[in-house]
């Protein structure tokens, strides 16, 4: 028995059975075929062990068949430790499977997506970025235009968070430009969300304004309920932030929160930010009565954060 492929038709008892008597980069492959196995049952913690004795009999061998035959292990082990949430363990066979890769040509960026989540559980932003910029490189040269701005679209947010709302900027128009490209009306108005909370970020209050007033617009059309409350609460800070009428800002804010009715996770979400939008407006504005409303609102919030937790 020589071909991978042979082992596919062994049972399990017949892998663990001749396990003892295979040696080398088959051995390898036993470890590796029980651990893909293990995989597809969802028990990633044996999974993971048998990677993980996978890589290190191949690694162990002076001479093997390829590289390709590591790089696939690394992924192995990498793929369940990101199941079990151990990102030091997915970072440091992934770096080493991203280094195999390119020095041979082997390196697809779809394959790094995980990486990307490591390094970002870690908060290791300026990682995120240097990772997301070479996808985004293989991405365009293979004219994968959707993939590239998904890339941009990720390379943007982590700006966002290091608070270099220009630069955020900049990848959000581009990457717009490539959503366009691909022709996916959604992803192309997820952009365009992206882009008015960015000018917001940056002060430009009258051209946020005007994007925020299309995408109303689009979301009521396509009836896209969770982005029509994003677009209406960013349309409400600008008001507020523009020297709106504060009292009839906190009116339209609590009538928003009113209108979301739904359970799931990212409403309760919605809420959540809304109750607390309207807490830090009463506060701001002060007064007794002001100070009587901010704390039904810390009722409600308390309330919501409970389902939270449920």
């Amino acid at each position: 028995m020589n071909d991978y492929e042979d082992l596919m038709e062994l049972t399990d008892k017949e892998l663990w059975d001749q396990l003892p008597k295979v040696e080398g980069e088959l051995k390898s492959d036993f470890f590796y075929e029980l651990s893909r196995r293990s995989f597809e049952k969802s028990d990633f913690k044996s999974a993971l062990a048998l990677a993980e004795q996978a890589r290190d009999v191949i690694l162990s061998l002076n001479d093997f068949t390829s590289d390709a035959e590591i790089l696939k292990t690394y992924f192995a082990v990498g793929l369940n430790a990101h199941k079990l949430g151990d990102y030091d363990l997915v970072i440091s066979n992934m770096e080493k499977a991203l280094e195999l890769a390119k020095a041979n040509n082997l390196e697809q960026a779809e394959d790094y997506s995980i990486l990307v989540d490591a390094y970002d559980s870690k908060e290791d932003r300026e990682k995120s970025i240097a990772l997301l910029e070479w996808q985004f490189e293989k991405f365009n040269q293979a004219d994968q235009d959707l993939e590239c701005s998904s890339c941009l679209a990720q390379i943007a947010i982590h700006h966002k968070e290091l608070e270099q709302f220009d630069k955020a900027l900049t990848k959000l128009e581009l990457a717009l430009d490539f959503a366009k490209r691909a022709g996916d009306t959604n992803f192309t108005l997820l952009i365009q969300n992206y882009i008015a909370n960015a000018l917001y970020d940056l002060g430009n209050y009258v051209e946020a304004e005007k994007r925020v007033e299309k995408l109303i617009t689009s979301f009521e059309l396509l009836n896209n309920k969770k982005s029509l409350v994003e677009m209406k609460y960013l349309k409400y800070q600008i008001m507020w932030m523009t020297g709106g009428n504060k009292k009839e800002v906190i009116k339209l804010i609590k009538a928003l929160a009113q209108e979301i009715t739904e359970q799931d996770q990212e409403s309760i979400d919605q809420r959540i930010l809304l109750e607390k939008t309207l807490i830090n407006c009463f506060e701001d504005m002060g007064g007794w009565e002001n100070m009587k409303e901010a704390n039904k609102s810390k009722r409600r919030l308390s309330v919501l954060e409970e389902l939270v937790k449920v």
